[in-house]
């Protein structure tokens, strides 16, 4: 099942951490929109714990991240690109469904 996931993440290295390999990883998703500084959506047709498991590699026991599925029902104050980006992956969602 195709779903979408919202990643955010505070990564707590200092003095700045190297987001070059966690980046890259999100990259490797089937889809994916960088939203905000530490805000991603990525596409998978994993779960959860998988899309965790992917990234977690990549961070320190410091760091703290959340992996949640994009449900029916949200709100928020985005960057235009994010709202459409959304749609269109809620749109193909639907069709792999």
């Amino acid at each position: 099942m195709y779903r979408i996931f919202e990643i955010s993440y505070d990564l707590r290295t200092s003095p700045k951490p190297n987001n070059d390999a966690l980046y890259a990883e999100l990259k490797t998703f089937n889809g994916w929109y960088h939203v905000l500084d530490s805000m991603w959506f990525v596409c998978s047709d994993s779960n959860a714990v998988e899309v965790y498991n992917r990234i977690c590699r990549h961070l320190k026991r410091t760091d703290y991240v959340w992996v949640n599925e994009v449900g029916d029902e949200y709100y928020g104050w985005l960057p235009k690109g994010a709202w459409k980006w959304l749609a269109s992956a809620r749109k193909q969602a639907k069709l792999l469904a």
